[in-house]
């Protein structure tokens, strides 16, 4: 059977938690974060064997094992708390209205019910009122484990379940795993915003956190348009490419307070330009779809036709870049 090395991972999960930017939202019991460890004391075999008594099931060896290294988790750092043994209860129990809200989007305004698509649900959610809850629900996100789903050697697979779908995790290990590389992600990111603690001179020195933002923006949409030629992506890295070329020009600036009010500024005018771009393009729509809807003689005249709207596409895209790059610079700063 696969042994889990718990105790180190947790401990390097702990340092990360106690290092967020977030940290002091996390309501920590002092005590914790003194020691630098955010475990409890472990479960017993007595109170793992209770607990699956209670449930009808036993439990997957990975999450047996960390049960016994320690009874639940303080804060994971993005969703709260890891439930002890002995709150463990199943969805529909915990969270029936949740389940309700859920399920009845499946069946409203005449559809048929669910009907697991592989090729369209990274996880069957006829299974969602079975799983059993192992964390809090913050925000309409909740750490699950799913019984309906168990591989050769015991091991359940393991949801992220929000409100609008569900991440899939082979086992609780994997699921925790992914937990730690996504807020070591997020700590970088928003290592890169100006906190309220930060000194006056951040706007400064931090400014190439923003480019990076902003530069990460701009590789992303690279990357859709290398994969979709209709324009609205191409569109979208022109915006990004003018909003990061600006900031640029900004880089010699030295006075704080000068800074801000030049990225504020920077922000608004670049709003204002995605707004001016979009006036025009909803006559546009319409009357490209007009022309779509007519026949025409032959390919040439159904190019010339498609030339305006491709056209305008690849301008609502431009106005959309410029939108995100001036939402980026609002976090940024701060303001949103």
């Amino acid at each position: 059977m696969k042994t889990f090395d718990w105790k180190p991972f947790l401990e390097k999960w702990s340092r990360a938690v106690l290092e967020s930017p977030e940290v002091e939202h996390f309501d920590l019991p002092p005590e914790m974060i003194q020691s630098g460890w955010l475990g409890l004391p472990g479960a017993t075999d007595e109170q793992i064997a209770a607990a699956e008594a209670r449930l009808g099931v036993r439990l997957p060896p990975s999450y047996r094992s960390f049960l016994r290294v320690t009874n639940g988790w303080q804060h994971t750092g993005l969703r709260g708390r890891l439930l002890p043994v002995e709150a463990l209860d199943r969805f529909d129990v915990l969270h029936p209205e949740w389940l309700d809200a859920w399920m009845s989007g499946f069946t409203s305004f005449g559809e048929q019910p669910y009907e697991y698509k592989p090729e369209f649900d990274e996880v069957d959610y006829r299974h969602l009122p079975k799983t059993l809850a192992i964390s809090e629900a913050d925000d309409l996100e909740i750490l699950l484990l799913n019984p309906e789903v168990v591989s050769s050697d015991g091991e359940w697979e393991a949801w992220s379940f929000v409100d609008d779908g569900a991440g899939r995790y082979e086992t609780f290990w994997h699921l925790l795993q992914s937990e730690y590389d996504v807020l070591k992600q997020v700590s970088r990111a928003l290592a890169q915003q100006l906190r309220p603690s930060d000194p006056p001179d951040a706007v400064v020195t931090k400014l190439p956190g923003l480019i990076a933002a902003l530069e990460e923006k701009l590789a992303t949409a690279r990357s859709l348009a290398a994969k979709n030629d209709m324009g609205i992506e191409k569109g979208t890295v022109d915006g990004l490419e003018v909003a990061i070329t600006r900031v640029r020009k900004l880089q010699g600036i030295t006075d704080p307070s000068r800074l801000r009010k030049n990225l504020e500024a920077l922000a608004a005018n670049l709003t204002a330009e995605a707004a001016q771009m979009e006036a025009p393009l909803k006559n546009l729509v319409g009357e490209s779809i007009d022309l779509l809807l007519k026949p025409v003689p032959n390919l040439f005249a159904m190019l010339s036709r498609l030339g305006p709207m491709m056209k305008g596409l690849r301008t609502a895209g431009k106005a959309m870049g410029l939108r995100s790059g001036a939402d980026v610079i609002r976090w940024y700063l701060g303001n949103r």
